[in-house]
């Protein structure tokens, strides 16, 4: 199974270093994260917003190809649940 994890607020896929290789290990497929605007402390985050981040989210998952687990820690909570309202077709879990 293909595993999209969406950290919390401030946060980047590095926050899921440790729980990412027991479900590699489990055969699963993992792709954690890093919303725009959090590539770095001192990243540009002016006019980013919720949309942006949703955005992100649908993209990664039209990338994977096949149907996916959204996975959301914190604030990534809210945001997946944008990503399954624009591709409910293609979640099979949140």
């Amino acid at each position: 199974m293909d595993i999209i994890m969406v950290p919390g607020f401030w946060l980047d896929a590095s926050s899921w270093s440790e729980v990412t290789p027991p479900l590699v290990a489990a055969g699963h497929t993992v792709h954690p994260l890093t919303l725009p605007g959090l590539e770095a402390v001192d990243a540009p985050r002016s006019g980013i917003g919720l949309r942006d981040h949703i955005d992100a989210v649908v993209a990664a998952v039209d990338a994977v190809g096949n149907p996916v687990v959204l996975v959301g820690h914190s604030g990534g909570g809210a945001i997946i649940h944008g990503a399954v309202d624009a591709r409910p077709d293609r979640v099979v879990r949140a």
